[in-house]
């Protein structure tokens, strides 16, 4: 099945151009990842994806829809279905373990909480031994990383985007963050990685190398898979 769809995408900042008439499919139950130097818009093609920010021309489709260019209902799409892994961890930092996680889980007003039980099954999981009260301001960078992965595992999304999910964790809890990943996969979602890590690629079913100004692709087989 389909996940997304681009095609013919262009992006431009000015005179610069990052990437030029690029098109690829996306398919559920995949991972792809995203290489080429800093600069050449790996961020902004996930970014694109989302919906954050819009291409300068081409089209996104998910699951056989194109996406919207009203601004609420692209809010609903990425609340519905895509979930993220950010550089930053996107986490509210003046908050506690369990606000976290339940502000990752509620799509709308009407959602209802996530049980302590099943928060605790996710941290631990991703083997954070943590008070759901702990702040998150004392936490260090592998354990965000950890508990932004314990928020997707409470709600799987159809779409993962990752950005740079290795970059900031040593080769253990990188290895471990690339079996999480693997393990959505494997569930159904269709997981995309922006990545410099060798080792991120090679568990990757598919790469797109950007290069400024086109992309290219080409299939790695078999995958590395990761416990």
């Amino acid at each position: 099945m389909t996940a997304v769809e681009a095609r013919n995408l262009t992006m431009r900042f000015g005179p610069r151009v990052l990437w030029h008439d690029l098109s690829f499919t996306f398919e559920a139950g995949q991972m792809y990842a995203l290489t080429g130097p800093s600069g050449s818009g790996k961020s902004t093609l996930l970014n694109c994806i989302a919906g954050f920010i819009e291409p300068s021309t081409g089209s996104i489709m998910f699951d056989g829809n194109f996406s919207p260019h009203n601004q609420g209902r692209q809010r609903q799409i990425r609340a519905e279905h895509i979930g993220f892994l950010f550089q930053n961890y996107a986490l509210v930092e003046d908050s506690t373990v369990e606000d976290n996680l339940q502000i990752a889980t509620r799509t709308s007003v009407f959602s209802k909480k996530v049980s302590r039980d099943r928060m605790s099954e996710a941290l631990a999981k991703v083997d954070l031994d943590l008070p759901l009260k702990t702040d998150v301001a004392i936490l260090s960078g592998g354990e965000r990383q950890r508990l932004a992965v314990a928020r997707l595992l409470l709600k799987p999304k159809p779409l993962i985007l990752a950005d740079e999910p290795t970059g900031a964790l040593d080769r253990s809890n990188a290895d471990r963050i690339l079996g999480y990943m693997r393990e959505f996969a494997k569930a159904g979602s269709c997981v995309v990685l922006a990545t410099h890590d060798p080792q991120a690629v090679e568990s990757c079913d598919e790469v797109i190398k950007l290069k400024n100004p086109t992309g290219t692709r080409k299939q790695l087989v078999p995958a590395r898979l990761y416990p």
